[in-house]
């Protein structure tokens, strides 16, 4: 959803990619052959997506997750929270600078 918001809002227009995914070694884990998928290089979108899984899987869950993203980006469904989003965003500037007048007055 965020990556959807922050395209209909224009804020990343970059199609999703490999190169926006990093696959270490899983933190805190024993078995060196656990790995771990983040989400990187896409601004206040990142984070941690899968941890503790095989390479092949790290693989898949990195595969899944563009292609949700796509389907997601171009659903109807993403459109509509994202005007509604935008609508309270509206809003909220109007009520902040009804509320700074009427501390004005």
């Amino acid at each position: 959803a965020q990556s959807s918001i922050a395209w209909f809002r224009g804020t990343y227009l970059g199609q999703p990619s490999n190169r926006e995914y990093e696959m270490a070694p899983a933190l805190g884990v024993a078995e060196d052959a656990l790995m771990s998928l983040h989400w990187v290089n896409v601004p206040s979108l990142g984070g941690v997506l899968v941890e503790g899984v095989s390479q092949e899987e790290v693989v898949f869950y990195r595969d899944l997750h563009i292609r949700l993203r796509n389907v997601y980006r171009s659903s109807e469904q993403a459109r509509l929270l994202t005007a509604k989003l935008a609508a309270t965003d509206a809003l909220r500037a109007q009520l902040a600078q009804a509320i700074s007048q009427l501390g004005q007055s």
